[in-house]
């Protein structure tokens, strides 16, 4: 875990709204692990069995990531929101 920020020591140096910026970076890097794994291995599959224009794996990858678009922006609101109660920061 030594690519995540230490957020805990921005929110007591600079503050709540510096720190949620910080924790959101940390969050969307959590999450985007598997999107890019899941890319990595359809543009693998790709050279090696389709065209890259004409891929269905490319529109199956399409769909994944409109699910997985909405998935986070939720989760990312539910994270924010039990972070903002814990430090007693409600807007």
């Amino acid at each position: 875990k030594h690519w995540f920020v230490p957020v805990d020591l921005i929110r007591e140096y600079y503050g709540e709204e510096v720190a949620i910026y910080y924790e959101w970076l940390n969050f969307f890097l959590k999450w985007m692990s598997g999107p890019a794994i899941i890319g990595i291995v359809i543009r693998i599959m790709n050279t090696i069995w389709f065209e890259p224009e004409t891929s269905p794996l490319s529109a199956f990858f399409a769909i994944f990531m409109s699910i997985w678009a909405a998935l986070f922006s939720i989760n990312w609101k539910k994270h924010e929101r039990s972070l903002r109660i814990l430090w007693d920061n409600l807007i």
